[in-house]
């Protein structure tokens, strides 16, 4: 009994997963679809370039950003030249900020385009880190 449960679990967590290749998928069925059928589920773009009279190419553009603080700064007393590395846990609140902060920033972006031909998707195109679908 636990190796079946073990096994759904393991099911479900795969098929969770987003991926690129299911983003590819997701954008071919757009293809030969009306240009307001893709507004109507997607919204407003982020840019439009008119290529001609009947085409241009329209942008969406995802950017998530997070930034994560370190539990570590670096402190000078004013005494000495050498830094102190303070550990918000070990109390060392005496000291002011005086060199960097060992954060980390991360993006994550997807820019999709649509080609639109006489109102009708005729291609897709993605660029980015974050290009995923379930």
């Amino acid at each position: 009994m636990k190796h079946i449960a073990f096994g759904l679990i393991v099911t479900m967590l795969l098929l969770a997963c987003a991926t690129s290749q299911k983003y590819d998928r997701e954008l071919k069925n757009w293809v030969g679809k009306k240009e307001t059928a893709l507004l109507d589920a997607w919204g407003r773009p982020s840019a439009e370039k008119y290529l001609s009279d009947n085409s241009k190419i329209i942008t969406y553009t995802k950017i998530n950003e997070w930034f994560y603080p370190s539990e570590y700064y670096f402190y000078n007393d004013g005494w000495g030249v050498e830094n102190i590395t303070y550990d918000p846990f070990m109390n060392g609140y005496e000291y002011n900020p005086y060199a960097e902060i060992t954060d980390t920033e991360v993006t994550q972006y997807c820019q999709t385009s649509f080609w639109i031909e006489n109102g009708v998707i005729t291609a897709w195109k993605w660029r980015g880190n974050n290009c995923v679908a379930r």
